[in-house]
């Protein structure tokens, strides 16, 4: 088996994030007994497609600090203490 790389990657934050989100995903299937220890192509694709549901849902629902979209930039004097 040749030790050369298999694939190059630079994943952006949001990339690296939606990563994170389904790699627990099929973890946590897995580990239920929910699917196959080596996943096919279409479970992989479920839990990724899982995991950009969910990230699409909080973009949506929820607006960042510096975000100027939405409901547009927040007022610091309307913030509630964290």
């Amino acid at each position: 088996m040749s030790q050369e790389p298999i694939a190059a990657l630079e994943l952006q934050p949001s990339e690296s994030a939606v990563l994170a989100a389904a790699s627990r995903l099929l973890a946590a299937r897995v580990g239920a007994g929910g699917m196959a220890v080596d996943p096919s192509d279409d479970e992989i694709d479920r839990c990724v497609r899982l995991a950009i549901r969910l990230a699409v849902r909080v973009d949506r629902l929820l607006q960042s600090d510096d975000e100027t979209t939405g409901l547009g930039p927040r007022d610091p004097a309307t913030r509630r203490p964290a």
